[in-house]
């Protein structure tokens, strides 16, 4: 037999067989180079100068920030510590919505916290934390009674005080 002839019989035998395994090669080619080419993509994306880390870095510190002032103010408007929380508000929030201290109890701690608040949620939303109270089912009889309040923090010289916005 000449070695053209043992080619055909090889081709003929095996044809098949080799031509699957040539088909499942390329589509396991194919898939390595989609996924070096989303990974090249995501990477490329998230590559970010070093002023933008700390600038994120400094954003994500003044919301933390934020956030702790926030929890502090509504801690102190929960226990009835209404002249803690009213020194905590801006200059700009008393002279717009709460001249004195008897306005804020009215028309905020009256509004917000009269019932027991057993929870509350922080979402922030352009500069703005939406707060979600969640009032006590036993002692307001609802099964699902909330109450929103917007704050926002303001900085004037490293000062940072409380905002409502209602």
């Amino acid at each position: 037999m000449n070695f053209r002839r043992k080619i055909e019989l090889f081709l003929v035998s095996y044809g098949r067989l080799l031509f699957i395994c040539l088909l499942i090669v390329l589509g396991i080619l194919f898939i390595l180079r989609s996924i070096n080419d989303y990974v090249k993509q995501k990477n490329y994306k998230s590559d970010l100068t070093e002023e933008e880390k700390v600038s994120l870095l400094q954003e994500k510190e003044e919301e933390n920030k934020d956030k702790e002032l926030i929890f502090q103010f509504i801690k102190l408007c929960k226990n009835g510590e209404i002249q803690k929380a009213y020194s905590m508000l801006s200059s700009d929030c008393k002279q717009e919505s709460f001249i004195d201290i008897n306005i804020f109890k009215e028309n905020y701690i009256n509004n917000k916290f009269k019932i027991k608040i057993i929870d509350y949620k922080i979402n922030k939303e352009n500069k703005k934390y939406i707060i979600t109270l969640k009032e006590d089912m036993l002692m307001t009889g609802k099964k699902n009674s909330t109450k929103q309040t917007i704050i926002g923090v303001r900085r004037n010289e490293e000062i940072e005080k409380i905002y409502i916005y209602e």
